[in-house]
């Protein structure tokens, strides 16, 4: 018995991408199914996809989506889980998908990373047809269970299952510090693609209130500018240039690639605080923040749906949107206070230890061995990789 997972897939730089190869990994090491099969989504971009890529599906394409059904129809997979968020399917609010689902005969798990208290009329009849055609829907958060239902979706179908993170390694945090060229230094992490509604030119702001206090802080801003914003500008070098304006050159450093597994988790143990800054309030799932927590971080974050659901009861500070003051003072906070931030740290790890993939992927399994045992399927195997254009 093995699923199919629809999604984005790694190498492509994207979250969904990463979200989706951890979630196949932790299955597979699970031991208990055949290895996940992947439909990956395919922009044109010429990529070398692992083994496990079955089909790669052109996304601005209509009648790939179809294809690809049919396909894994005669391929004897027992279930389809698709990872789901607008921008990455075609069509208007990513519509193309319905067309898959039509063909699709084999019952279907969605996650839905993004999910909109007040969405547009498009958004709204998208994500219902996801929902009548999905055996269950996956959210991250309560909050987004809670929006789903009064939009009338039929709470009978949704589970939460967090966001997953790696296992944090047992790595000397002083030698890693060290060599990283941050011995001696309060560190302040934002990582993943960078985009303009991250909102880190408030944190650049708040720096110099911070290190006329403490002279030791550091900013560390870790990945690369979001493909889908390179061609508008570049973020980061317009963060670079608020650098020089400030004259905070001593106190911001930039590692602007796109960060390895590995790279992420350095960084990640050998920071002592993230902050996640973001504009907008609908954000519902975020992988940043769940790392953060996964690996026992303090968090300085503002107040959009997620952060206030995962920080509450004193598990992070919470500041304003667009407050470069607010996160100054929080920042001070915490670099003046050592006690809180061991709490704040001790509060994290006690959340996050939930979030490790195995237990995630266990999650996950329970609804696959639920459904499979609800529809049982000859087994066919196919072999090679399809390209689907439609």
């Amino acid at each position: 018995m093995f699923a199919v997972q629809l999604s984005t897939y790694v190498p492509r730089e994207c979250g969904i991408a990463t979200f989706a190869a951890d979630l196949t990994e932790a299955l597979d090491g699970q031991d208990v199914m055949e290895p996940v099969r992947v439909a990956a989504m395919d922009d044109g971009q010429k990529r070398e996809y692992p083994d496990r890529v079955y089909w790669k599906v052109a996304e601005e394409e209509r009648g790939a989506y179809r294809e690809t059904a049919a396909m894994v129809n005669e391929s004897g997979a027992a279930l389809v889980n698709i990872q789901h968020e607008f921008g990455i399917y075609g069509g208007e609010d990513g519509e193309y998908l319905v067309e898959f689902l039509r063909e699709l005969h084999e019952p279907v798990v969605t996650t839905l990373h993004t999910v909109l208290a007040k969405p547009t009329a498009g958004q709204l009849a998208v994500t219902g047809e996801i929902a009548r055609r999905s055996r269950y829907l996956v959210v991250m958060s309560q909050r987004a269970l809670s929006f789903l239902v009064a939009l009338g979706i039929d709470r009978s179908k949704m589970v939460v299952i967090p966001h997953g993170v790696p296992q944090a390694p047992a790595w000397s945090r002083g030698q890693l510090r060290n060599g990283l060229g941050l011995g001696g230094r309060k560190v302040f992490l934002t990582f993943g693609l960078l985009s303009p509604g991250k909102g880190l030119e408030y944190v650049l702001q708040a720096i110099p209130w911070v290190a006329a206090r403490h002279p030791d802080v550091l900013y560390l801003i870790a990945g690369e500018t979001h493909p889908k914003e390179r061609r508008f500008g570049d973020y980061r070098r317009y963060l670079q240039d608020r650098v020089r304006e400030l004259g905070i050159e001593n106190h911001v450093r930039f590692d602007p690639v796109y960060l390895s597994k590995k790279r992420l988790m350095e960084y990640l143990v050998a920071s002592d605080t993230v902050i996640t800054p973001y504009l907008g309030v609908e954000q519902i799932v975020s992988g940043t923040l769940t790392y953060a927590l996964g690996f026992g971080k303090a968090v300085i974050s503002t107040r959009y749906h997620y952060a206030t659901e995962s920080l509450r009861g004193g598990k992070g500070l919470l500041v304003d949107f667009r407050s470069a003051v607010g996160i100054a003072k929080a920042m001070n906070r915490l670099c003046a206070n050592p006690t809180l931030q061991r709490k704040l740290e001790a509060r994290a790890y006690d959340l996050g230890r939930h979030f490790t993939w195995p237990k995630v992927s266990l999650s996950y399994l329970d609804l696959y061995q639920e459904i499979a045992s609800e529809n049982v399927r000859p087994r066919k195997y196919a072999e090679g990789v399809s390209i689907v254009k439609g």
